[in-house]
C-alpha cells in the first residue's frame, strides 16, 4: 500500500477521534502511529536520495546518510529503535483505550450537557476506533515491510 494512503488513514483516525469526544484519549494515541510512519519513511527517503547521488558528488550530509545501514551495529540500532517504537506505541494504545472505556460514563454526561453534535459522537467513536485499529495494523505492516527490504535494516 502506498504511504500516502497510510498517512490519510492515520490523519483521518486522528481527526475523527478528536472530533468524537468519547475517543479523545485514542485521539492522543493516534498521534504515535502517524509519527512512526512519518519518521521511518522520511529516514528511508533521505537514505535513498543520498544513495542516488554519485559518490564523488556527495556532500557531508549525503555521505553520512548513504553510510547508514552499512555497519552491522547501525542496522541493529535501527531495528531495535523501530521495534521499541512499535512496542511502546502498542502499550500506549492499550493504556489509552482502557482509559477511554473506563471514562465512558463520565464522558457521556459531559457530551450530553455540552456538545451540540452529541447524537453523532457515539457513531464517530465507533468509526474512530476502527480507523485507529486499522492505522495501527497498516503502520505495523508498513514498518515490517521496510524492515525486511530496506538497506538501513538489512544492509
Amino acid at each position: 500500500m502506498k504511504v500516502k494512503y497510510l498517512f490519510a488513514v492515520c490523519i483521518f483516525s486522528l481527526l475523527i477521534n478528536f472530533f468524537s469526544v468519547y475517543n479523545v484519549f485514542i485521539g492522543i494515541a493516534s498521534i504515535f502511529p502517524l509519527l512512526i510512519l512519518f519518521n521511518i519513511n522520511l529516514f528511508v527517503k533521505l537514505v535513498d536520495n543520498a544513495n542516488a547521488v554519485p559518490e564523488e558528488k556527495r556532500h557531508f550530509f549525503q555521505r553520512n546518510m548513504a553510510h547508514i545501514g552499512k555497519e552491522k551495529s547501525s542496522r541493529a540500532m535501527n531495528t531495535f529503535s523501530l521495534i521499541t517504537g512499535l512496542v511502546l506505541t502498542y502499550l500506549g494504545s492499550v493504556l489509552f483505550t482502557y482509559t477511554t472505556f473506563s471514562q465512558r460514563a463520565s464522558l457521556q454526561d459531559y457530551i450530553v450537557a455540552n456538545i451540540p453534535w452529541a447524537p453523532l459522537t457515539y457513531l464517530l467513536s465507533l468509526v474512530g476506533f476502527a480507523l485507529f485499529s486499522l492505522s495501527l495494523i497498516l503502520v505495523t505492516a508498513n514498518v515490517m515491510s521496510l524492515r525486511r527490504k530496506h538497506q538501513i535494516f538489512q544492509g
